[in-house]
């Protein structure tokens, strides 16, 4: 990825739950939901892979209910089979049902 922003090439990268992002001023966790909540859609500017990571623009649209509700029953019915590491959380749980409505 450094590699890629090194060469001055933009990319594209689709959010996965549980990835941390980091605010660029004081490298602390973002909290993606407390950053959604209530908007139409986000652009914010933060800081992935780490707290001295690459700064990326984090890009987020709301989606019609139909598809939140269909992103929601996928959620209900995934094992919950994935380990944490130091990239990821966790598998999805309730508390990130909300962000099933967005694009992101």
């Amino acid at each position: 990825m450094k590699r890629i922003i090194k060469c001055g090439a933009d990319f594209i990268y689709r959010y996965h739950h549980g990835f941390k992002y980091y605010d660029i001023t004081t490298g602390k966790v973002i909290d993606i939901y407390k950053l959604v909540k209530g908007k139409e859609n986000l652009k914010v500017r933060v800081k992935i892979g780490g707290a001295d990571g690459p700064i990326v623009t984090l890009l987020a649209e709301k989606v019609n209910e139909q598809i939140a509700d269909k992103r929601r029953c996928q959620l209900k019915n995934l094992p919950r089979q994935y380990p944490a590491n130091k990239y990821y959380d966790s598998c999805p749980g309730p508390s990130s049902l909300p962000l099933l409505k967005m694009n992101k």
